[in-house]
C-alpha cells in the first residue's frame, strides 16, 4: 500500500465507506468524544484514501500541482464520492468535478472528508486549521483559492472563512471565490422537521412516543 495514502479501516468495499459517512453524520459527537475508531478525522482524501498533510505526500499525489487551488467540501452523511460525475455519456467516466476544473482551469483539486456529526462552527475551525497546514506544506506557493461546499459542506467554508477572518490567518486572504451548493444558509428544513417531530412527541407521552422520541434525540449536533 501506498505509505503517503492510509486508511483507517484498510481495504474494503465503497459501500463500508458510504455507511460510516451516515453513521457520523447520525451519531458523529458521541463518536469522536469517545474515541471511537469509527470517528473519521477531518482530511484531505485521494481514491477513497487520507493523504498525509506533508510536502512529500501533496506530491505524490499530484506530481504536476498548479498554484491554484480547488477545495471541495461534501455535504451531510456523505463523502467526497458526491463530487463524481454520474451520467452524461463515455467522455465523462472517471471524471469528477475537480478533474474537470483542473482540465479547463487549471486548479489542483483537493478533497475533503469530515465527521459531519459535529458542531459546524467545530469543523469550521478545524478546517481553518487545515488550510492554514496546507498553506505551509504544498508544493508551491499557492496564490489563488476556490472553495466549493456541497450542502452543509457550505456552511462548514462559511465558518472557516469566519474564523479564519477573526484570527488573522493568512489562507483566506486567497481565496478568490467561494460557491455554495444548495446550503441551507436560513436552516436545513429536515432538522427543523425532526427537531417539530421530536416536540410532537414529547407531547404525546406515551411509551411509544417516548421510544421513538428518544431514538430521534440521540442524533448528532
Amino acid at each position: 500500500m501506498n505509505t503517503k495514502l492510509t486508511s483507517s479501516l484498510g481495504d474494503h468495499p465503497d459501500w463500508v465507506d458510504h455507511g460510516v459517512s451516515a453513521l457520523n453524520a447520525w451519531i458523529g459527537d458521541q463518536l469522536a468524544s469517545s474515541g471511537n475508531a469509527l470517528h473519521i478525522g477531518m482530511s484531505l482524501y485521494h481514491e477513497n484514501r487520507r493523504i498525509e498533510l506533508t510536502r512529500e505526500a501533496l506530491f505524490e499525489v499530484y506530481p504536476r500541482p498548479t498554484n491554484k487551488i480547488c477545495l471541495l467540501v461534501h455535504g451531510l452523511g456523505i463523502n467526497e464520492g458526491i463530487w463524481t460525475i454520474r451520467g452524461g455519456g463515455p467522455r465523462f467516466v472517471g471524471q469528477t468535478y475537480g478533474s474537470l476544473l483542473q482540465r479547463d482551469h487549471g486548479f489542483t483539486p483537493l478533497y475533503l472528508r469530515y465527521n459531519t456529526g459535529l458542531a459546524i462552527a467545530a469543523n469550521g475551525l478545524e478546517l481553518s486549521r487545515l488550510l492554514s497546514r496546507l498553506l505551509e506544506v504544498y508544493p508551491l506557493p499557492i496564490e489563488e483559492g476556490l472553495l466549493i461546499g456541497y450542502s452543509m459542506g457550505g456552511l462548514v467554508i462559511r465558518s472557516a472563512c469566519h474564523q479564519a477572518t477573526e484570527a488573522g490567518e493568512s489562507w483566506v486572504r486567497l481565496v478568490r471565490r467561494v460557491f455554495y451548493v444548495g446550503s441551507p444558509h436560513l436552516g436545513a428544513p429536515l432538522e427543523k422537521a425532526v427537531w417539530l417531530l421530536s416536540e410532537f412527541l414529547g407531547v404525546a407521552d406515551i411509551t411509544a412516543t417516548r421510544v421513538l422520541r428518544d431514538l430521534l434525540n440521540t442524533r448528532s449536533r
